[in-house]
């Protein structure tokens, strides 16, 4: 990885799935062909037996690795994401598909979106 490349992990606890893979599968085959994509893909979360959900001792549910659980409902997924700039993340960020898809998300759950730099040593 480059000094200027960025990684998106972009998390999402959703209700319905059958929302959202649709419009996943719609921005995730449009921003693969965009210019600077190094990288794009839909994941879904895998719970081991280890992680699953427990009594924190506080009586508050907790999912993997003891983050606080609002819902066992929700379904946990996590959109993957490389570019070679921050100047490409942006104008990705600003497209038809990224806004026609976070129209579709709007009520069908939480996104938490973290962006990564390489550490230069």
């Amino acid at each position: 990885m480059s000094c200027e490349e960025v990684r998106v992990h972009a998390y999402f606890s959703v209700k319905d799935e059958s929302k959202l893979l649709p419009a996943a599968k719609q921005v995730v085959d449009s921003t693969q062909k965009e210019e600077g994509c190094l990288y794009f893909q839909l994941y879904k979360e895998v719970v081991l037996p280890d992680q699953q959900q427990s009594n924190n001792g506080k009586g508050e549910k907790t999912g993997p690795a003891g983050s606080k659980d609002d819902s066992s409902q929700f379904i946990r997924y996590a959109m993957i994401e490389t570019w070679t700039s921050q100047k490409r993340l942006d104008a990705h960020s600003h497209t038809d598909h990224v806004a026609a898809f976070r129209e579709t998300q709007k009520y069908n759950g939480l996104a938490d979106v973290r962006v990564y730099t390489p550490v230069v040593w």
